[in-house]
């Protein structure tokens, strides 16, 4: 799985971030908005791609945030348990934003997954890839 955990595709989701939510997630602002679209990229690149830790707060820190893995683990679970619900707008997004995951990367990431889980991932993507 390391073809894809690649700058070029870091970089991908943070412009995408930007565009849709308007919001520079890599400017020194602690306003509410920055860190919901810092939470989500944190999210995306820790959930669904799988990215160490330390490999997303070193990308943080190369675009001049100031960073390290402990903010990447409380923006995970804050984006998880706070920040979904309270931001449908960007939940909605997130789908769209992993459309460009090629389909050798999601088989990959499904066939680490324990066979107990296939059925609620079969169900997700059906639910993701119907308006496709």
């Amino acid at each position: 799985m390391e073809n894809y955990k690649t700058e070029q595709v870091y970089n991908d989701i943070a412009k995408a971030i930007v565009t849709k939510t308007g919001v520079n997630i890599f400017e020194n602002r602690r306003t509410l908005e920055h860190f919901d679209a810092r939470s989500m990229m944190c999210y995306i690149l820790r959930v669904h791609y799988k990215v160490r830790l330390t490999d997303i707060a070193k990308f943080f820190i190369a675009q001049g945030k100031k960073f390290d893995h402990s903010l990447v683990i409380y923006n995970v679970n804050k984006f998880r348990d706070e920040v979904i619900h309270r931001r449908t707008d960007l939940a909605e997004m997130i789908p769209e934003l992993l459309k460009n995951k090629k389909p050798v990367e999601i088989t990959e990431m499904i066939n680490k997954l324990p066979k107990n889980q296939y059925l609620g991932v079969y169900n997700y993507l059906e639910r993701i890839t119907k308006d496709i």
